[in-house]
C-alpha cells in the first residue's frame, strides 16, 4: 500500500492493490481511499488491473510529468500505469506487457 495526498485537499489518501471483494476468483486492482483528516479513510474507489489474476506492489508519483499524482501497479501480466485526473480519479490502467514478475518471497 502507499499514502500520498492524491486529490490535492492536504489529507493523506491510502492507495492499495487487492480485491474489493477479497474472494479468490474476484477482480483485482487498485483501491483509492480518500483520507478524512482524522486518521480514518472513506470507501475505496477501485480501478481493475484488466483480467489479471495476481497483484503485487503499488507507488504513487508523478510519473507522466504532469503534476498530478499516477498509481503503478504490478500484476501478473506486467506494470500497470492509472493516470491521474487531477481530482483524485484515475483513467484506467494502461498495461506495459513484462514476462516472468515474481508476485511473492
Amino acid at each position: 500500500m502507499a499514502l500520498a495526498d492524491v486529490n490535492g485537499d492536504g489529507k493523506i489518501d491510502l492507495v492499495f492493490s487487492g480485491s474489493p471483494l477479497g474472494g479468490e476468483h474476484d477482480p483485482v486492482g487498485v483501491g483509492v481511499c480518500f483520507g478524512n483528516g482524522n486518521g480514518t479513510f472513506a470507501s475505496p474507489v477501485f480501478y481493475q488491473l484488466g483480467n489479471d489474476s495476481g497483484f503485487g506492489s503499488v507507488i504513487v508519483g508523478d510519473f507522466t510529468g504532469d503534476g498530478i499524482p499516477d498509481i503503478v501497479a504490478v500484476g501478473t501480466s506486467g506494470i500497470w500505469l492509472f493516470t491521474g485526473q487531477g481530482d483524485g480519479l484515475f483513467n484506467p490502467g494502461q498495461l506495459t506487457p513484462v514476462t516472468n514478475i515474481p508476485l511473492g518471497p
